[in-house]
């Protein structure tokens, strides 16, 4: 895969979704850095299902819901083999993600972490409606099975956008290897 890197080996327990998600991100370029997986022990215990790590832009913390997603009453669910089921809140998951890696960097390097930084969730088999948007979940941070046909079209969006809206400088080439480091290592 290049230096795309699905971190441990390729088990059944890996959910089909998160595959055929990996699957989709390895088309990115070499300047992308995709990270399966991540788990971390801090005041809370933690996993990222990816981190995307853009080696001059920054990353972006991403978490995979499979089946029919749908949001009703402020309540998440997933509609797949096995009938309707209420999941965890992906954005809420993604932004913790995205605010532990900081930290972390933040710990390890001893200074704020560079670049842009964002969350997003992805929905592999749904065709996300903007009309079911939340308040916590703009269309721009979902990859949905339409934009996951073109994941370097959508990455490079929410990058653009990430820049504009905080005003964030890009990755300096001497901190690309604390990110490959960082992302490659037990996250504690």
């Amino acid at each position: 895969l290049g230096q795309r890197t699905l971190l441990g080996r390729p088990t059944p327990g890996i959910p089909a979704s998160e595959k055929h998600v990996f699957e989709r991100l390895s088309t990115l370029d070499d300047s992308h850095h995709v990270f399966h997986s991540l788990t971390w022990h801090d005041a809370r215990d933690g996993e990222c299902d990816f981190i995307i790590f853009h080696e001059k832009t920054g990353f972006i913390a991403l978490e995979v819901k499979g089946g029919g997603i749908g949001y009703t009453g402020g309540r998440w669910y997933s509609t797949g083999g096995n009938g309707t089921v209420e999941i965890k809140d992906p954005a809420r998951q993604a932004w913790n993600s995205m605010h532990t890696m900081t930290r972390v960097y933040e710990r390890k390097f001893g200074r704020a972490i560079p670049g842009a930084y964002t969350w997003a969730v992805c929905f592999p088999d749904t065709a996300w409606d903007n009309t079911d948007t939340t308040l916590d979940l703009s269309s721009d941070n979902v990859l949905d099975s339409r934009s996951l046909e073109n994941p370097a079209a959508w990455t490079g969006n929410l990058f653009a956008i990430t820049i504009k809206r905080h005003n964030t400088g890009l990755v300096p080439p001497g901190d690309v290897a604390n990110f490959i480091y960082m992302f490659n290592k037990s996250l504690c």
